[in-house]
């Protein structure tokens, strides 16, 4: 459909991240192959599409009809005559509980036998707290002794992140071992081309099944552990808000679970209980 494509490249001109543009067009791609055209489109034919989508979570549909609001708010704005997106209800799901790994996890998980490769993805999660698709497109033309990286995260927002000591020396006995000329900082141990964000998710479950920690956990636990940590540390949400590369405050405070249990233990301690 021409107007999909239009409103692609539109949001692409405007630094919209490929991974976005990659979800919008498979999710109005499926809307429209289902109902047909814009000239199909209303509360009704929407009605029956949400219906029919009974194999996805009720969270992933909202995805879906978020897209489609986006698209229709674009439609609007370029003149065309379509439903208002207001009329496009998204599902209500429950809050899910933020998962994160405690400090004797992440030891479980750092002091597990691995490869050299996998100990650097490792100590750069735990370091960085960035994204597994800021993580795989690193590439390895910066000077790892200064323990600072720049990344360019959603949006195209460049953001300033900080390796620790022990990232610093997993990253260099890392490099030691390749003898491939790829530019990304991490490869593939089979062929030595650029990871891929499917293998880093799988790695990091696999690892998490070895170190017996009793729940799944993917590279955004890697990253909310890291969040959590540096809370509990004393560091204030502004901060953490720059770091993890939040474009609102609003994101950051889902990690507010830690300081609540926090300030519950400090009232509990100090009030004097007239």
């Amino acid at each position: 459909m021409n107007e999909i494509t239009t409103f692609l490249n539109d949001m692409r001109s405007n630094n919209c991240s490929e991974n976005t543009l990659i979800s919008y067009k498979h999710h109005l791609n499926d809307i429209f192959n289902f109902i047909g055209s814009l000239e199909n489109l209303n509360q009704e034919s929407v009605r029956k599409y949400r219906l029919q989508k009974t194999n996805i979570k009720l969270s992933t549909l909202g995805y879906y009809l978020i897209s489609l609001r986006s698209f229709l708010r674009w439609l609007l704005r370029n003149g065309y005559n379509v439903m208002s997106p207001e009329m496009i209800e998204i599902p209500k799901v429950h809050e899910q509980k933020l998962i994160f790994l405690n400090s004797s996890q992440i030891k479980l998980l750092v002091n597990l036998r691995k490869s050299v490769r996998d100990q650097a993805i490792l100590e750069v999660f735990f370091s960085t707290g960035m994204r597994v698709s800021e993580l795989v497109s690193l590439n390895r033309d910066f000077d790892v002794s200064c323990g600072e990286i720049t990344i360019l995260g959603k949006g195209k927002r460049c953001r300033l992140v900080f390796l620790s000591n022990a990232a610093i020396k997993a990253i260099k006995n890392y490099l030691k071992s390749r003898i491939d000329t790829n530019s990304a900082l991490f490869v593939n141990k089979h062929n030595s081309k650029r990871i891929s964000v499917r293998s880093v998710q799988v790695l990091i479950k696999d690892m998490a099944i070895k170190a017996k920690i009793p729940f799944l956990i993917s590279p955004h636990t890697l990253r909310h552990s890291m969040a959590t940590d540096l809370l509990r540390g004393g560091a204030d949400l502004r901060s953490i808000q720059e770091l993890l590369g939040h474009r609102s405050i609003a994101t950051t405070q889902i990690y507010t679970h830690v300081t609540n249990q926090s300030l519950k233990r400090v009232f509990n301690q100090c009030h004097s209980n007239l």
